[in-house]
């Protein structure tokens, strides 16, 4: 959100977050709309470059928990004197996508392992994104999982998921069509200035 709000963004839409039965990934939709294109595509620039500040992996810790700079590993009260060690990867591609104006894809992987109270205990959280412009609103697409459970009693084995851009991709190309299509319908894309009434999404 700071990079958008660096390059003028004036509006912001979240979708929910739908669940990609059977796989037990998490698919998320967000748009960044901008007074013109040229903001949008410093947005886009502006998280490449950032992006790419991070390649090689990023390690630091976390406590235990569920609050603010806190990584909530174990369940209820258990652990609460842990402290994780983290491994943040980061992979950045650029793509070509047939009618946007700029696209790029991004990999990320979150690597959580503590021991305690004499048990080793490993997570992984895996997200696949792809960012395209299209004229002056951003679109990210966005998959997640959780996967490389150890440690753990009771693993359920259907749970464990790594997303892959090739099923990012699958679902993607349900959806866009039509949000690209109803931005069309409404006037979004193709404006230069956003107007002065202009209040979020209709």
């Amino acid at each position: 959100m700071q990079r958008a709000l660096s390059a003028g963004v004036v509006s912001v839409a979240y979708s929910p977050t739908y669940w990609t039965w059977p796989e037990a990934g998490y698919f998320t939709i967000d748009m960044y709309a901008f007074a013109r294109a040229e903001d949008a595509s410093a947005f886009m620039a502006l998280t490449v470059a950032q992006e790419n500040s991070c390649l090689g992996g990023f390690q630091y810790q976390l406590p235990e928990g569920d609050g603010p700079n806190e990584y909530n590993g174990f369940s209820e009260d258990y652990g609460q004197n842990a402290v994780w060690n983290m491994t943040d990867t980061m992979y950045y591609s650029p793509a070509d996508v047939a009618g946007a104006d700029e696209a790029f894809q991004m990999a990320g992987f979150s690597q959580a392992a503590t021991r305690y109270d004499g048990t080793n205990y490993a997570a992984t959280s895996a997200d696949v994104t792809q960012y395209e412009r299209h004229d002056r609103i951003v679109i990210v697409f966005n998959l997640s999982g959780e996967c490389c459970l150890a440690g753990f009693n009771d693993i359920d084995p259907s749970l464990d998921y790594q997303p892959t851009t090739p099923e990012l991709l699958a679902a993607v190309d349900v959806v866009r069509p039509g949000i690209v299509q109803r931005l069309q319908a409404a006037g979004v894309i193709g404006e230069t200035v956003v107007p002065a009434e202009f209040n979020g999404w209709r």
